[in-house]
C-alpha cells in the first residue's frame, strides 16, 4: 500500500488490534517497571528499546515482502524472455508480446499465466524436436540408400514451415528410392532370367552382388545404377545374339541335314536334346554343324547342284532377267570345289537378303499386277456386246468390282511408287523387274492404257460420223426401239417423254429420198414382220415387240416406200366398208370405231415436216386434200426408247388431214404401214 492511501477495513481492523495490543503491552510494561522501581532514564531507555524493536520488526517485514515482490518480478521477466525465445523457435514470429493482456493483472497472476504459457510452448518444442530427430533419421537413411554420403547435420529450426519443408524433402528422397528400388527389382529379375535361360553363372563381383543382394539393401548410387544398366544391356545383347545364333545354326543345320539326307530320327533326337538358346545348346549345334560340314566337303558336287536349283528358285521369285542371272558366273562352272561351293552359298544368302529387304515391294508389285489384270478383264467384259445376255446380277457385281478397283489400284500404285523412289535413293539404282525399271513400267502401262482409251473414243467417233454420213445420203435407217410391255399403253407423262426429239422431212413421192435427222440420242427401231399378231396372247416381261416394219435395204427410206395414192384410197375405202382395221397392238374391240367420214383425196402438199419424240408425234404442217371427206387413218403409236423396269405408255395425238393434191398416189397395200383405230384422232405414221 502506498503512502497516503486509505487502508481497507481488514487492514484497519488489524491496525486497531495492533494499537490495542501495543497499548496493553505498554501498560503491562509500565506496571512491571513500576514494581521494579524503574523510573527516569532507565524507563526512557527501556521505552526507546521497545519502540526500536517494534519499528525494526515492521521494517523487516516490509523488507521481506519487498524482496518477495522483486523475486516475482524477476520470474516474470525470465518467463517473458523464455516465451519470446520459444515463440521465435516455434513460429519465427516476434511481433506479438508474450505478456499481452496482462498489464493490469497482479504480479502473482502474471507470473502464473506466463509460467503456464511457457510450459505449453516447451511441450510443443519437445514434440517438434522429436519429429525433427525422426525426419533427420529418415533423411540420413534414404540418402545413404541413394548413395549420397555427403549429408551434413540439420541446421534448420523447428518452426512448422521448416519441419514441413524437411518432411517434403524426405518424402521426395523416399519416392526416388522407391522408384529406383522398383527399377532394380525389375532389372534384377530380368538379369536373373537371362542367366537362367543362357545357363550362365556370374563371375564378376558386381554381377554376383546384383544377383544376390535383396532390393531393400542395394545402394542405388549413380555408379551402381549405371553399372546395373550396362550389365542389363550386355545380358540383353548376349540373349539376342544367342537367339540369333541358335536360329541361324538351326537353319544351317537343317539345310545341311536336308542336303546330306540325314535320317529324321537323328534330327528329332538331336533337337529334342538341345532346345532353347543356352550356351551349351549353341555349343552342341556348333559341334554338329562342324561334323556335317566335314561330310558336306566329301559331297561337294551334289551340294553345288542343290544350291544351283535353290538359286534358280530365288531368281524366279525376285524376277531376275537373263542378264542379271548371267552376272553370277560361278553358276556355270563345271569344276566343283570348296570355293565354288562357298560362292554358291554366298549367292543364296545374298538373294535371300535381297528378297527379305524388299519383300514389301515384291508384294505390292504382285498385288498391283493382279489388280491390273482384273481391270483389263472388266474392261474386256464392258466391251463385250453379249454382256447383257443371261447376266443374272453379273453387271452389278462387275460395277462393284470396278468401283473397288478404282479406289484400290491408285492407292497401291502410290505406295509402290514411294517404296520404289526410296529404294532408288538408298541404292542409287532403279528397282528392276525382269530387267525393266518397275517405276517406268508402271508409267508406261498407264500411258498405254490412256492412249488405248483415247484411240477407242476416236474410233467410235469416226464410226458414228461415218454412219451419219451414210444415213444423210441413203435416207432413214431402221433402228430398234426399246420394248414396251403389252397392255401397258397409255398417256405419256412429261417424265416419260424425255428431252430428245427428232425432225423428219418427207419429200414428194416421186422425188429423190431426203431425210434430215437431228437428235441427242437416236431411237433404235428393230425390224418386224408385216404379219398380224394376236392381241389376246399373254404378254411377257421378257418379250420385246417391234413397232416399225422391216425396211427392205439400207437405201430404203420412208419417202421411197410410198406407193400410188389410188392404192392408199382403195385401202381406206376397204377399211371404211369393213369399219375396222387390223392392228397388232390394240384389241379387236377398239377396231370397230370410226371418228371421221371418208373423203377422196385429190392432192397433197409436196412436203410434210414431222417432229418425233419418244412416245409422242406432232406435225409441223398438215396434209391437205381436195375431196370432201376422208377417214382418219389409224396408226400404231411408236414406243418410247427408254430402258426401264416399268414400261412407258405411249401418248396418242391426232392430225386433221386436208387432201388437195390429186397427183399423190396412195401406197400399195403391200407397202402400207400397220394401222390401229384409237378413240382420238391420230396422225399418219410410216
Amino acid at each position: 500500500m502506498k503512502n497516503g492511501e486509505e487502508m481497507d477495513p481488514e487492514m484497519c481492523a488489524v491496525s486497531q488490534e495492533i494499537v490495542e495490543a501495543q497499548t496493553r503491552t505498554l501498560k503491562e510494561l509500565g506496571a512491571i517497571w513500576s514494581d521494579m522501581g524503574v523510573h527516569g532514564e532507565a524507563k526512557t531507555a527501556r521505552l526507546s528499546a521497545v519502540r526500536t524493536h517494534v519499528l525494526r520488526l515492521f521494517q523487516d517485514m516490509v523488507d521481506e515482502e519487498e524482496s518477495n515482490k522483486l523475486i516475482i518480478i524477476q520470474r516474470i521477466e525470465q518467463h517473458l524472455k523464455d516465451l519470446s525465445k520459444l515463440r521465435k523457435e516455434l513460429s519465427g514470429d516476434t511481433s506479438c508480446s508474450p505478456d499481452e493482456g496482462l498489464d493490469s493483472a497482479p504480479l502473482y497472476q502474471v507470473e502464473k499465466c506466463l509460467r503456464e504459457r511457457w510450459e505449453n510452448l516447451q511441450k510443443v518444442k519437445e514434440e517438434r524436436i522429436e519429429q525433427l530427430v525422426e525426419l533427420q533419421r529418415r533423411l540420413d537413411d534414404v540418402r545413404y540408400r541413394l548413395g549420397k554420403n555427403d549429408s551434413s547435420p540439420y541446421n534448420g529450426g523447428i518452426t512448422e514451415l521448416e519441419l514441413e519443408a524437411l518432411k517434403c524433402r524426405v518424402t521426395l528422397h523416399e519416392q526416388e528410392r522407391d522408384r529406383l528400388q522398383a527399377s532394380f527389382e525389375e532389372t534384377q529379375s530380368a538379369i536373373q532370367q537371362i542367366f537362367h535361360d543362357l545357363e550362365m553363372t556370374a563371375t564378376f563381383p558386381f554381377d554376383k552382388m546384383v544377383l544376390s543382394t535383396p532390393p531393400n539393401a542395394f545402394v542405388f548410387s549413380p555408379e551402381n545404377m549405371a553399372a546395373l544398366k550396362k550389365l542389363h544391356q550386355n545380358m540383353e545383347q548376349k540373349l539376342s545374339d544367342a537367339k540369333h545364333d541358335a536360329t541361324e545354326l538351326r537353319e544351317r543345320l537343317s539345310n545341311l541335314w536336308e542336303r546330306l539326307q540325314i535320317s529324321s530320327h537323328h534330327r528329332e533326337d538331336f533337337l529334342h536334346a538341345h532346345r532353347g538358346y543356352s550356351v551349351p545348346t549353341i555349343t552342341a549345334f556348333k559341334e554338329e554343324l562342324k561334323r556335317c560340314e566335314a561330310i558336306k566337303r566329301e559331297n561337294i558336287e551334289n551340294f553345288v547342284l542343290q544350291l544351283r536349283r535353290e538359286i534358280s528358285s530365288w531368281w524366279d521369285r525376285c524376277h531376275f532377267s537373263k542378264s542379271q542371272r548371267s552376272e553370277f558366273r560361278a553358276f556355270y562352272f563345271t569344276d566343283f570345289n570348296e570355293d565354288v561351293l562357298e560362292l554358291h552359298e554366298l549367292e543364296v544368302k545374298k538373294l535371300k537378303n535381297f528378297y527379305e529387304n524388299n519383300r514389301d515391294i515384291f508384294q505390292l508389285a504382285d498385288q498391283r499386277a493382279e489388280l491390273w489384270e482384273q481391270m483389263h478383264e472388266l474392261e474386256k467384259r464392258a466391251n463385250d456386246p453379249n454382256r447383257y445376255n443371261n447376266r443374272g446380277g453379273q453387271l452389278l457385281r462387275e460395277e462393284k468390282e470396278r468401283k473397288t478397283l478404282a479406289k484400290t489400284l491408285p492407292k497401291i500404285e502410290q505406295e509402290l511408287r514411294e517404296r520404289l523412289v526410296a529404294y532408288e535413293q538408298a541404292n542409287y539404282t532403279p528397282f528392276l523387274i525382269n530387267g525393266e525399271n518397275l517405276l517406268e513400267l508402271i508409267d508406261q502401262q498407264n500411258e498405254e492404257r490412256h492412249g488405248l482409251k483415247e484411240l477407242q473414243k476416236y474410233q467410235k467417233k469416226v464410226n458414228r460420223n461415218h454412219m451419219l454420213e451414210i444415213e444423210s445420203k441413203l435416207g432413214t435407217k431402221a433402228t430398234t426401239p426399246t420394248s414396251v410391255k403389252r397392255g401397258r399403253l397409255g398417256p405419256a407423262t412429261p417424265s416419260m417423254l424425255g428431252s430428245s426429239h427428232k425432225t423428219l422431212t418427207l419429200a414428194p413421192p416421186h422425188s429423190a429420198p431426203q431425210r434430215t435427222l437431228t437428235s441427242k440420242r437416236k431411237a433404235e427401231i428393230s425390224p418386224q414382220s408385216n404379219g398380224p399378231t394376236k392381241s389376246n396372247e399373254p404378254s411377257s416381261s421378257k418379250t420385246r415387240r417391234n413397232i416399225m416394219t422391216t425396211l427392205p435395204s439400207d437405201n430404203f427410206s420412208i419417202a421411197s416406200g410410198i406407193g400410188p395414192y389410188s392404192e392408199f384410197q382403195n385401202q381406206l375405202e376397204l377399211m371404211s366398208a369393213e369399219k375396222a382395221c387390223r392392228s397388232s397392238v390394240a384389241p379387236k374391240s377398239y377396231l370397230r370405231e370410226l371418228n371421221t367420214p371418208v373423203s377422196n383425196p385429190s392432192s397433197m402438199s409436196s412436203t410434210t415436216k414431222m417432229t418425233l419424240t419418244p412416245g409422242r408425234i406432232t406435225t409441223a404442217t398438215h396434209l391437205t386434200v381436195t375431196p370432201a371427206s376422208l377417214a382418219v387413218t389409224p396408226m400404231k403409236p411408236p414406243r418410247r426408247n427408254n430402258v426401264s423396269a416399268t414400261p412407258t405408255p405411249v401418248r396418242r395425238t391426232s392430225t386433221r388431214l386436208n387432201l388437195k393434191s390429186p397427183g399423190i398416189k396412195s401406197p400399195a397395200p403391200g407397202n402400207s404401214a400397220r394401222l390401229t383405230t384409237p378413240r382420238s384422232r391420230l396422225p399418219i405414221v410410216f
